[in-house]
């Protein structure tokens, strides 16, 4: 799955001044973010979570990272998790207290064939958010040095019931909390799941 590195930076336009957006300094929420579509990263309702997907140091390994979007803890890394299969999408649930990743083995090099049936229809893991004041006493003090982290703890994996040949293009929480998720696949299935 061919990725590009992009940073991530957030402006704010609620004066309606228009910033300078060439300003490749200011605002960084993710100095680098691995975007492959408009589904590689996502955004907490209330606007205080971003999600994305990060390079990782290991070849064949992935990274999703949820960062602070709110003044004063913009661009701070709250919880992150190493993942090893192909991620192709990232979504908050409604509550931002869970996140689900979809992932495609099309390409890489991870061979579908060299997968464990299980593996090769491996098409989503929900992971529970616990975020560092979740964990920590101390976590409420922002200038604390090393900060403290929270987790991203892995509670479900999600296949695909579609013959080998179906890949996952991306999958979404519906925007209503406790009314499932809606996933497209290549062959044009769009499904919903309650």
């Amino acid at each position: 799955m061919p990725y590009t590195i992009h940073r991530i930076q957030a402006w704010d336009f609620s004066k309606c001044d228009i910033p300078d957006l060439t300003d490749t300094e200011s605002n960084i929420v993710v100095p680098e973010a691995k975007i492959h579509n408009d589904a590689s990263v996502d955004i907490s309702e209330d606007g205080t979570l971003l999600v994305t997907l990060v390079p990782s140091n290991l070849p064949t390994t992935t990274v999703v990272g949820v960062y602070g979007l709110a003044k004063g803890c913009k661009g701070r890394l709250y919880a992150q998790y190493s993942l090893e299969s192909s991620p192709v999408s990232v979504s908050l649930s409604p509550t931002a207290k869970h996140l689900m990743v979809g992932f495609t083995t099309r390409s890489g090099s991870l061979s579908r064939s060299s997968l464990s049936p299980t593996d090769r229809n491996l098409m989503a893991q929900i992971f529970c958010i616990k975020m560092p004041w979740e964990l920590h006493a101390n976590a409420s003090i922002p200038d604390e040095e090393p900060p403290p982290r929270g987790k991203l703890l892995l509670r479900r994996d999600l296949h695909l019931s579609e013959p080998n040949q179906t890949y996952l293009n991306g999958i979404r929480w519906i925007p209503v909390a406790g009314q499932g998720m809606v996933y497209a696949t290549n062959t044009g299935l769009l499904k919903i799941l309650r």
